[in-house]
């Protein structure tokens, strides 16, 4: 399911859902302005019988509202962190929260609308990436132009070996000697675009 049509679908079944919620919990309070007019006008009907049918419509939509949540987290867990895990969560415990039935089902409908206005989609992302694509993209173009020539040559083996790379295999595919290779990494890391580290007996340079 497409993340455009889990948020409608979500909303839709959760909106509902909770005006159920909302009217059940209305019709349980004992002092009640719609109680009394629905005691007046329908006098054969019991009041448990409402309020049986409402409650179980609440929480049929809220079964039906986790389903979708379940699958969807299911089906998108390596791609994206939605909003279905605050859908889910609040769900579940306005399920179990008895009194609390009033508040999750406002809490539903808060959650879905913002989501809707798509102020609650969460990107997972992987420890690190986010500091290596904005190495990447936001610093690697334009500070490449201020480079020397040498300083060219390692930048662009370093980031064609994403971003990790032996000093051994630097000096061998630059073609450059050991002490002119090791002045350039100087130079780069001064500027703060690498670091070195000392793996065993190599030298590994990594982007920052």
């Amino acid at each position: 399911m497409e993340e455009s049509n889990m948020r409608t679908t979500s909303f839709i079944f959760d909106f509902i859902g909770g005006l159920f919620i909302l009217l059940d919990g209305a019709f349980s309070l004992p002092i009640n302005m719609p109680m009394q007019v629905y005691a007046m006008a329908f006098p054969f009907l019991a009041i448990d019988s409402i309020h049986l049918f409402l409650s179980i419509l609440s929480v049929a939509m809220g079964a039906v509202v986790i389903a979708l949540t379940l699958v969807y987290l299911v089906q998108k867990r390596k791609q994206s962190i939605n909003f279905s895990l605050v859908l889910l969560s609040i769900a579940i415990i306005s399920f179990l929260s008895g009194g609390g039935f009033i508040v999750g089902a406002v809490l539903l409908i808060i959650v879905n609308v913002w989501s809707v206005a798509g102020h609650l989609t969460f990107k997972a992302i992987k420890p690190g990436q986010n500091r290596i694509s904005k190495s990447a993209s936001g610093v690697q173009k334009p500070l490449r132009q201020n480079l020397t020539a040498d300083e060219k040559v390692i930048w662009d083996l370093i980031n064609k070996n994403k971003g990790t790379i032996l000093q051994s295999k630097l000096i061998a595919e630059s073609g450059f000697s050991k002490v002119k290779t090791t002045r350039t990494l100087d130079k780069l890391e001064a500027r703060g675009l690498i670091e070195r580290r000392r793996i065993g007996m190599s030298n590994v340079i990594v982007r920052k």
